[in-house]
């Protein structure tokens, strides 16, 4: 007995060629992506997401998102991997910086999104869980407020004030010490002729 079973064959083949491509495209993604069940399985994941705790696809698809290398460490971040999986379960899209840990014991931030993917019925069927590493953008900004802090602490001991002035649109703000040294309200009309005028005019450019 012969049975024809091209149609299966070319079916299969084409299969693995969608599969093929849709890794590509999620191993092309510069950032972290992973394909997660409602219950937190983890389906697919790429590339981005398992060098970073010097893993492979292999050993991580099947197990606990939350049981993963990136939060393992600490209950408490397992518990609100844990708490945001369920959530995007119940149809909610949840977007939260996080953190994690990467393969040499060093913690880094997350700025990660769980969104729900539904069926035809409105069912979650999966939960699309992604991220980028956020760490250098907040100690950049860290920094930027830690020096904002400085210069308002030495500007305070001074009793100096600041101002910046758009030449372009005519904007003029103000910082809090220039409202107190001139005995200004917040209501005062901000502008250079304004400020002009609160000037000595000896004090003035001719």
């Amino acid at each position: 007995v012969v049975i024809d079973i091209t149609d299966r064959k070319e079916h299969e083949l084409d299969l693995a060629q969608r599969e093929a491509h849709l890794r590509r495209v999620i191993n092309g993604n510069i950032g972290f992506l992973v394909v997660l069940s409602p219950n937190g399985i983890v389906l697919e994941i790429n590339a981005t997401a398992t060098s970073v705790v010097n893993s492979t696809r292999d050993e991580v698809v099947g197990s606990r998102f939350c049981d993963g290398y990136w939060w393992n460490h600490s209950p408490a971040l397992q518990s609100e991997v844990q708490e945001i999986i369920a959530r995007a379960a119940a149809g909610e899209t949840v977007r939260r910086d996080i953190s994690f840990r990467v393969w040499n014991d060093q913690s880094r931030i997350g700025d990660a999104s769980f969104s729900p993917i539904f069926d035809d019925n409105g069912k979650v069927t999966h939960i699309v869980a992604s991220g980028i590493d956020v760490t250098d953008r907040k100690v950049a900004e860290a920094l930027v407020v830690e020096r904002e802090q400085r210069l308002k602490i030495a500007l305070d001991a001074g009793q100096m004030g600041t101002f910046t002035w758009d030449a372009a649109t005519g904007q003029v703000d103000w910082s809090d010490q220039l409202f107190a040294i001139y005995g200004c309200s917040r209501d005062f009309p901000l502008s250079m002729e304004a400020f002009r005028e609160l000037v000595h005019p000896d004090d003035r450019d001719s």
